[in-house]
């Protein structure tokens, strides 16, 4: 099993087996910031380079550098942050769109079902459908 994060229940879990147990062999590696900074910042660069073409390089520097302060080194904080930006927006929306953003993944899965929930019973039904 590979996991990227302490999770607390998964280290019970693992702390439950017996350590004398013949089948048990147990290696772990904590991943460091360093270990992904690197592909954390190219992630954050790709989708924004993606989803605000329209926009200057500069901007969109700007804007990944701010994802990758917030997202904690969560890939998927940063897609989910991503699929929020739209190039119609201003600097100062887009800019705050990132720094406001919930650093939690549990606070963007509300906001997102919050916005489901909210969506005309069509949209709704199929979202739902999709995460079935």
């Amino acid at each position: 099993m590979i996991i990227s994060r302490d999770e607390v229940d998964i280290r019970s879990g693992i702390n439950a087996m017996p350590a004398n147990d013949p089948n048990r062999t147990l290696y772990e590696y904590r991943i460091s910031l360093d270990d992904v900074q690197s592909d954390v910042k190219l992630f954050a660069k790709s989708i924004v380079d993606k989803k605000l073409a329209n926009k200057s390089e500069s901007l969109r520097d700007d804007l990944s550098r701010r994802m990758v302060e917030r997202c904690n080194r969560m890939f998927l904080w940063l897609k989910m942050q991503g699929d929020n930006l739209r190039g119609g927006k201003g600097r100062q929306k887009l800019e705050e769109m990132i720094d406001c953003a919930p650093t939690g993944l549990d606070h963007l899965y509300d906001r997102n079902w919050m916005r489901i929930s909210k969506l005309p019973d069509c949209d709704r039904t199929r979202a739902f459908s999709i995460l079935r």
